[in-house]
């Protein structure tokens, strides 16, 4: 039997997604690190209120994260 193949143009495999939006992350962090008229304390507020604006278990635990409360002493993997 011919069977058609059929693609999907705007389909991307998991891995290079993980990797677009880790460069994305990236890049918005630059930009915001590049701009000397916003104060290291303004950045991290606005990367706490767009965790904010997300309501789940996992945002919570990254906010927690974000105010340093870790379980247990932590280092970043070393896959980064």
């Amino acid at each position: 039997m011919n069977r058609p193949i059929l693609t999907n143009p705007n389909y991307v495999p998991d891995k290079e997604y993980a990797k677009e939006r880790k460069i994305r992350m990236q890049d918005a962090i630059e930009d915001y690190l590049q701009d000397e008229t916003i104060s290291s304390r303004r950045i991290y507020e606005e990367m706490l209120s767009c965790i904010d604006g997300v309501n789940s278990d996992r945002a919570d635990e990254l906010r927690s994260l974000m105010h340093g409360y870790l379980q247990m002493k932590q280092s970043i993997p070393s896959r980064y």
